[in-house]
């Protein structure tokens, strides 16, 4: 059986000092007092001096102490005319001790760098929620955290010197893959994280996220993999997709039986009107009908959308505008629209469209009382951060003694609260014509 003792147990540093420190103070004597002459083979001093401050540090200066004493007092005994070479001699026992007391401490500090570091490896290696392993090119496992251990089932020991590729946690179709990826790491290049599916233990898979990087272990070149589960991950998103798709199913079916029931409203005020004698009255239910109309029809682009918040202004200003007009323009008058596809929020569209569907109907019904060739003009336009919307005709105009925000109108009474409720300035032009011009806010809006 091989002797194997520690080098660094200061039992041995005292049994080796003490033989060593007895053969420098042996040498002393035999040149001195037997051979009597005065050459001393003093470099020999240095083997008990440094293994001195290896094992017990400065305290090493005391055995230097001591030799250059015994050198010094004596080569006095013997002759005193060789004491100042001997003096030269001690310093520099003094100097090569000082020098390496400098240098295992040094080394101590970098060694207790080292283990510190490695400590705090081993810790984060082996506290770390991920699975870690660390195997060389082919595979072959170097050591991995307990993380893996618990998932495998097996100790770390056990699993220590094994193939990956033989613990059936990579499906079979992917085996090619990973041999693949080992090459790539070992020839330099860089293998970005990536997804993939792995097995456990009862064959069921798990969705993974793997990085990888090459690493050198005491001298060898290893990989190490961090491989984070997501399978939770992937369940919980399957489930929020699925709720997703539920709610977007129950809005469509809330927009769509909206839409129904403000076209059933609709058609209820259209028979209802067919029985009115008064023609008042008649109109009032007719634009009644339109309002309707006007709010239906966003939810029924809503209905058709696959995004429930916003609405395409451009579609759907023009649909509304265009069967307004069939409703009452007179021959002879033509709808201009001039409208950039805009985005709006489902709570301004609405007002919006009430608004058009006011100011579309005042211009078809009162711009031209004789009849005539004339036109009326729809416009929204994005302006830096506002919002353009101009409903203008060149028909009769107001009269002058009439003010729009104080009419007993209910369609003007709505553009006015309405503008009020989206914070809309409005302006009222009566010149060749009348043009309601509204700038608008931009918020929760944008250009498509």
């Amino acid at each position: 059986m091989p002797l194997v003792f520690d080098f660094y147990d200061k039992k041995v540093g005292i049994i080796l000092l003490a033989f060593f420190t007895g053969v420098s103070i042996g040498l002393i004597y035999y040149f001195h007092f037997i051979l009597h002459v005065h050459v001393i083979f003093t470099h020999f001093f240095y083997i008990p001096i440094i293994l001195a401050t290896i094992w017990f540090k400065r305290r090493s200066l005391i055995l230097t102490g001591i030799l250059s004493f015994l050198l010094l007092a004596s080569s006095y005994l013997v002759s005193s005319f060789y004491l100042i070479e001997d003096l030269f001699r001690v310093l520099m026992l003094f100097f090569v001790n000082i020098v390496v007391i400098f240098l295992v401490e040094e080394i101590d500090k970098r060694r207790r760098q080292i283990a510190e570091s490695e400590e705090r490896y081993r810790l984060l290696f082996e506290l770390s929620p991920q699975y870690i392993l660390i195997s060389n090119f082919d595979g072959k496992i170097y050591d991995v955290n307990e993380h893996v251990s618990e998932f495998i089932g097996l100790e770390k020991d056990e699993l220590k010197g094994k193939s990956v590729f033989d613990l059936n946690l990579i499906l079979p179709e992917k085996i090619d893959e990973a041999k693949d990826l080992l090459k790539t790491i070992k020839r330099g290049g860089k293998v970005p994280p990536y997804e993939t599916k792995i097995l456990d233990p009862l064959g069921n898979e798990r969705h993974v996220r793997i990085l990888s990087e090459p690493i050198n272990v005491n001298g060898k070149d290893l990989v190490i993999f961090v491989v984070q589960d997501l399978t939770d991950i992937k369940e919980a998103q399957k489930e929020l997709e699925k709720a997703i798709e539920e709610k977007d199913l129950l809005l469509k079916e809330i927009h769509h039986r909206v839409k129904n029931n403000l076209m059933i409203i609709s058609s209820l005020l259209s028979l209802q009107a067919r029985y009115l004698k008064g023609k008042e009255a008649f109109e009032i239910f007719k634009e009644s009908e339109n309002r309707a109309r006007s709010m239906a029809l966003i939810h029924e682009k809503l209905y058709r959308s696959s995004n429930f918040k916003e609405i395409d202004m451009m579609e759907y200003l023009q649909t509304l505008a265009r069967g307004i007009f069939t409703s009452y323009a007179p021959t002879g008058v033509e709808l201009n629209l001039d409208i950039d596809r805009i985005k709006m929020d489902v709570e301004l569209a609405i007002p919006v469209g009430l608004i058009v569907n006011e100011l579309i109907t005042n211009s078809c019904k009162h711009a031209f009382p004789e009849g005539g060739k004339g036109e009326v003009n729809l416009k929204l336009k994005s302006l830096d951060d506002k919002i353009l919307l101009e409903v203008s005709d060149n028909g009769v105009g107001f009269p002058e003694d009439l003010d729009w925000q104080n009419t007993e109108s209910l369609g003007l009474q709505l553009v006015k609260s309405l503008a009020d409720q989206i914070n809309a300035e409005v302006q009222m032009i009566s010149d060749n014509g009348t043009t309601f011009r509204l700038t608008i806010p931009e918020v929760s809006m944008g250009k498509g």
